[in-house]
């Protein structure tokens, strides 16, 4: 009379009878396919460290080509805003539109166009170069880190093939007989 209750109360069912034998059936099941399939699975775990440590190697290098970029964006910001400031106060000694000194406006003026220049031959001399440098370093890494993810893919192809899509049906019925699963269903039927 118990069981006949549960059955109107599947997830109490499931939690209390079929949680753990579902969990053995599924393990069960896919160490079956794995040897099934003869993939070597230290090879695999070995090739996954492998890739977990490229992944590593391409977000530092990834991340360190981003911050050189956004240096040379600020400099290129700061070279604008020297410029304009350059253009301002040379403005204001043809005009004499602030109270500063002539001599003061000139100076600010050369400090602002000299500082403005020395950033444009560091971006063009060393930036870029250095932007470059990562860029080719970075692609390398995602080339390595590629064929890596290929090897992969390829040790783990016998074992995907094995799969299909009645796999969770049979697990199920092996789990709670009961119920009886269509292995293909159709949302369309």
């Amino acid at each position: 009379m118990e069981e006949s209750k549960n059955i109107y109360e599947p997830l109490k069912l499931f939690d209390s009878q079929f949680r753990e034998a579902h969990k053995k059936n599924v393990s069960d099941y896919f160490e079956a396919l794995v040897k099934k399939s003869k993939i070597k699975e230290d090879d695999n775990v070995q090739t996954v460290k492998q890739i977990r440590v490229k992944e590593a190697e391409v977000g530092a290098a990834d991340k360190e080509c981003k911050k050189h970029r956004a240096r040379r964006g600020f400099f290129i910001f700061l070279i604008v805003v020297l410029f304009l400031g350059a253009i301002f106060f040379v403005y204001n000694f043809v005009q004499g539109v602030v109270s500063l000194p002539s001599y003061a406006n000139i100076l600010i003026a050369i400090a602002a166009v000299g500082l403005a220049v020395f950033l444009i031959v560091n971006i063009t001399t060393k930036l870029n170069k250095e932007i470059k440098g990562l860029d080719k370093k970075l692609a390398d890494l995602r080339t390595v880190l590629k064929g890596l993810t290929d090897v992969a893919w390829q040790q783990m192809y016998p074992l995907n093939t094995l799969y299909d899509w009645g796999m969770t049906a049979e697990i199920i019925h092996q789990t709670i007989p009961l119920i009886e699963m269509d292995k293909f269903f159709d949302i369309r039927s």
